[in-house]
């Protein structure tokens, strides 16, 4: 790499910064191709979020004007042929909340009471959004209502095109942590290999003085601590060196005056 040598903290600096801003380019790039992935397979292949609840001002208007009729079991496939099979749950109850038939089994609703204070409001519970529908006799009477409930959430037309593109999205949702990893292995990797060479040299060379062996020379030069190290390791052996030349010079000059040099 460019900064191979750049002092330690600075290698250490540019690395997480070169991760950071990486992991962001690369996430916003991956972001943008998933926008127009779900752009291009939007209807297609999947169902906005908001797409059924787009749907309930329709069913809503198609249930009032059934009236009455809708909560006779027998005409079950009135609201059926109205309301998708997907997406959608549906209750039709009396007016004490009791369930007559549906495809929502949930108890909602618990006495007339409750029915009346959330009769035409959407309502939470347990992540699905419930519309309260009221059947309204000719006195205006509430004799029963109808509840439909739907999520907010992506909804696959296919069941094969979830189990293809569903993983998909989900990589895309977390792919900023997945570059952060990825590019953190890469510069560590990068950053292990720069200080494993002079490291390397150094233990050899370390060997090397151990077995008295002088005969070498660390070739490594960078304008770091593992540079500054290698020099100084190579200042050291050269001066080793030196001292091990005068010694057997002083042994020899002894031993031609007569005297045997001390091992």
């Amino acid at each position: 790499m460019i900064f191979k040598n750049k002092p330690l903290k600075t290698q250490f600096i540019i690395s997480f910064v070169s991760i950071l801003i990486l992991s962001i380019l690369a996430t916003i790039v991956t972001y943008y191709i998933g926008y127009l992935l779900f752009l291009n397979i939007q209807y297609k292949k999947v169902y906005p979020a908001n797409y059924y609840e787009k749907m309930i001002p329709s069913i809503e208007s198609k249930i009032r004007g059934y009236g009455l009729d809708i909560l006779n079991i027998y005409n079950k496939s009135k609201i059926d042929k109205i309301i998708p099979k997907e997406g959608i749950k549906y209750q039709v109850m009396n007016q004490n909340g009791h369930k007559i038939y549906g495809t929502d089994n949930q108890k909602l609703i618990r006495n007339r009471d409750e029915l009346y204070k959330i009769i035409n409001t959407t309502s939470g519970i347990k992540g699905n959004y419930y519309k309260i529908i009221p059947i309204i006799n000719k006195q205006g009477t509430i004799e029963g209502a109808v509840s439909l409930s739907y999520t907010l959430t992506p909804y696959f037309i296919n069941k094969l095109d979830k189990f293809l593109y569903e993983p998909l999205f989900i990589i895309i949702v977390f792919s900023p942590f997945i570059y952060i990893a990825l590019f953190t292995i890469l510069f560590s990797l990068e950053f292990t290999k720069n200080i494993r060479k002079p490291l390397n040299l150094i233990i050899e060379a370390s060997r090397k003085i151990k077995e008295r062996d002088l005969n070498f020379d660390i070739d490594y030069k960078a304008d770091n601590e593992l540079g500054s190290l290698c020099v100084a390791f190579n200042d050291m052996k050269d001066e080793l060196k030196k001292f091990s030349y005068c010694s057997v010079e002083n042994r020899t000059g002894k031993a031609r005056n007569g005297r045997i040099p001390r091992p």
